[in-house]
């Protein structure tokens, strides 16, 4: 789901990916469509089948 939504944002919208809150593995990332395109396929993978709260910032 993650590689569809940088695929359809701007470069410069902010995406932001919350992910196994109030867990030990929580994890939040917050960066730029184009940063999170720039990461390998393997780390966006990672948040498969994960519970994840996306959040996106346009300007």
């Amino acid at each position: 789901m993650l590689q569809a939504l940088i695929a359809a944002c701007a470069q410069g919208t902010l995406v932001c990916a919350a992910t196994d809150l109030t867990l030990e593995s929580e994890s939040i990332i917050s960066m730029p469509a184009a940063d999170w395109k720039r990461l390998p396929q393997e780390r966006i993978a990672a948040l498969n089948k994960r519970p994840t709260v996306f959040m996106l910032l346009a300007h």
